[in-house]
């Protein structure tokens, strides 16, 4: 079992993690997904939320712009950070659940024509 805590702001990975006020995190096995839950941020204190982070144990991390204290921090855990991320959720879910690469931007037109042509 995998467990992956996305940032997320709406429908989309939030833009800074230090910012962001929810969590979504998702239990997977053999890549599907078994569970999803979305957890607060509700922290002022940026490492606040990166205790909150680390108390999850997820084993990935996805989410948005992150600021030099909390890379530092996040950088001493067990945990695989995957920052600068943009884009849909469920398509950057889709993306890592498939194991593919994920780096940089990925908008809703990404989501929609992946979706389009496998319907």
């Amino acid at each position: 079992m995998k467990r992956i805590a996305i940032s997320i702001f709406h429908d989309r990975i939030a833009s800074r993690l230090d910012s962001a006020e929810n969590l979504m995190l998702v239990t997977t096995d053999d890549g599907k997904v078994k569970s999803r839950e979305l957890v607060l941020l509700r922290e002022d204190d940026p490492l606040r939320k990166i205790d909150i982070i680390f108390q999850l144990k997820p084993d990935v991390l996805i989410c948005g712009g992150l600021t030099k204290m909390c890379d530092y921090k996040l950088s001493h855990s067990n945990i695989k950070v995957i920052p600068w991320i943009q884009g849909n959720i469920e398509y950057i879910l889709s993306l890592c659940l498939r194991n593919k690469f994920i780096d940089g931007n990925y908008d809703r037109s990404d989501y929609n024509s992946q979706h389009r042509s496998h319907s």
